[in-house]
């Protein structure tokens, strides 16, 4: 025999079915992992450009990280090529730098940069003042050099890694050091939920209650790469890591030891005497006929009552 289901949309208890959490996790997911579309047009292919920051040229094929210095200035250096019959007006250049989709610092200098039609080399220097770099990040970042028309949508972009020696009280790594917080206690509510024996015993359930935690490490770690200056969490890397993060977590709730089954027996509840009269739960039988509780039949029987923790 079993216990039937509430046809609400929780478990009792106010917990989730397996079902809603799924679909939880995957928008969550989708939301961290899916990048930003830029608005605005791109350039023309008749249109070419390249950039240097402090003399390092930010060229997608160049490895080299750009090293920012708080309280010092970086020299940035733009070069358009215009082979069309249009001249280009840029208003705006941007230096910003962010991680999973969060920015972290951002530069935008008001240049109105002019590059007539048929132009082969049109050049552009300016300054920048890192006055308050220090106060922002710290470590390797992903950045961007953007150029902005005058709505301040992207005309074009270029990738490429900044080495910032921010202080470690900066927002980057207080926002490192909450998730790290918030990891660890995720990490360790499961484990004590585990080794009490207190996991759903449902193993989707428990895979999802550890995939949390693992996520969390997941970002840890993108964190600490950065930070250390080992790696930059750009391109696939940051996803990699939290795919596979949440995975093992996942995979170590799904292979876990199964606890006491006895939140089936019950509907979800720990034992009998929680179930409330009102719940909606019933006993059926292999065939799916309701079978008379045993309140029920006490009651039929002469209105006879004792714990149902005593059956």
């Amino acid at each position: 025999m079993r216990i039937g289901p509430r046809r609400s949309g929780s478990a009792p208890g106010g917990r989730p079915r397996p079902a809603v959490l799924a679909v939880v996790v995957a928008v969550a997911m989708a939301l961290v992992l899916t990048p930003g579309v830029a608005s605005g047009a791109d350039l023309p292919d008749n249109i070419s450009w390249t950039a240097t920051v402090n003399g390092v040229n930010v060229d997608r094929t160049n490895r080299e990280a750009v090293r920012l210095e708080p309280g010092e200035r970086a020299q940035v250096a733009v070069v358009v090529q215009n082979r069309g019959n249009e001249p280009l007006s840029i208003p705006y250049v941007r230096l910003e730098g962010s991680v999973l989709g969060l920015s972290f610092y951002v530069f935008t200098t008001r240049v109105d940069f002019e590059v007539p039609a048929g132009a082969k080399a049109e050049r552009l220097e300016y300054e920048i003042d890192l006055l308050d770099l220090g106060d922002q990040a710290r470590g390797l970042i992903p950045s961007r050099v953007v150029l902005l028309d005058e709505d301040g949508n992207d005309l074009a972009a270029q990738a490429f890694r900044v080495d910032v020696r921010g202080d470690l009280t900066s927002v980057y790594m207080v926002f490192g050091l909450a998730v790290g917080a918030l990891t660890l206690l995720l990490l360790g509510a499961a484990l004590w939920r585990l080794s009490t024996g207190r996991l759903h015993p449902n193993r989707w359930r428990r895979g999802l209650t550890m995939a949390a935690p693992g996520l969390g490490l997941g970002f840890v770690l993108t964190f600490s790469l950065s930070v250390l200056r080992i790696a930059s969490p750009q391109g696939r890397l940051w996803a990699i890591l939290l795919l596979v993060g949440a995975a093992v977590g996942f995979a170590a709730g799904y292979l876990s030891p199964n606890p006491d089954a006895s939140d089936e027996r019950y509907g979800g509840y720990e034992d009998a005497d929680e179930i409330p009269e009102d719940s909606g739960n019933f006993v059926v039988d292999q065939g799916g006929q309701r079978l008379p509780t045993q309140r029920e039949s006490e009651a039929r029987a002469g209105n006879r009552t004792w714990p149902l923790s005593g059956r």
